[in-house]
């Protein structure tokens, strides 16, 4: 009895051991992918530049000026009011606005002969 535990226990370890050792992994192959970089802005070469003047109103003011022991004095005063300032905008060829345009790339700079 003692016999078929000491084989059977001598089995198992064999067998564990075989089980347990691990095959040597190849290293991975690496595959680099070159792509251009998606731009999602507009240069500014293919837009078009507007001036858009400023927006104002012409008012009305009554002012009323407190001059006792006499009546106050009113008078009318006409004002300016700027509603929108002016500013500049750039379209792109379907007329749209646009407001994400690339920024200036850096040239590179020139080489000199030596």
């Amino acid at each position: 009895m003692i016999k078929k535990f000491a084989l059977a226990l001598t089995a198992l370890s064999v067998l564990a051991g075989c089980k347990s050792t691990p095959e040597p992994i190849e290293e991975p192959t690496i595959i680099e992918i070159k792509f251009d970089p998606i731009r999602n802005c507009y240069p500014i070469e293919m837009l078009q530049k507007i001036d858009i003047p400023e927006v104002t109103k012409t008012v009305t003011a009554i002012v009323l000026i407190d001059n006792p022991p006499y009546e106050p004095i009113e008078r009318e005063e006409e004002r300016v009011v700027q509603l929108e300032p002016a500013r500049t905008a750039y379209i792109n060829p379907e007329g749209v606005e646009v407001t994400n345009i690339c920024p200036d790339e850096p040239s590179e700079p020139a080489t000199t002969a030596g």
